[in-house]
């Protein structure tokens, strides 16, 4: 509760135990500077739910594992 997604990655990222986890973000919209700021938080991947394409997250899991 009260933690977005980048707050939980940054959570994540910060925790040595999780620090190597595979996270890949799903928002619902771009704002201006997402993209970014996932990339500077670790992100291993980022997604937009409107362009939502199965086939693009079965290569970026792929990828990411």
């Amino acid at each position: 509760p009260g933690l977005d997604g980048f707050g939980l990655l940054r959570a994540v990222r910060g925790d040595a135990v999780l620090a190597k986890l595979p996270v890949i973000l799903v928002t619902f919209l771009e704002m201006e500077g997402d993209r970014k700021r996932a990339d500077e938080l670790g992100a291993s991947g980022f997604l937009i739910k409107q362009a939502f394409d199965r086939k693009e997250l079965l290569e970026m899991i792929g990828r990411v594992l």
